[in-house]
């Protein structure tokens, strides 16, 4: 999550709340898909980090309000 934080300084984006495996970023329908690239992007990337003999597999779906599946 530090990694998706600083990577979302630079952009009007930021992470309103987590539940367990869930990360809800908030930002401008502008820029929802490009921040939806550095979710996933990050996310991965840290996982790699702390996991690295462990394929990990990251879902992100933009939407105007965070829907519990």
């Amino acid at each position: 999550m530090t990694l998706l934080d600083q990577a979302l300084l630079s952009r009007d984006a930021q992470i309103v709340n987590s539940i367990h495996d869930e990360i809800v970023v908030e930002c401008d329908k502008s820029i929802a898909e490009d921040v939806k690239q550095v979710v996933v992007r990050k996310m991965v990337e840290g996982a790699k980090e702390f996991l690295p003999r462990v394929a990990v597999e990251v879902e992100a779906v933009i939407s105007d309000a965070w829907l519990k599946k």
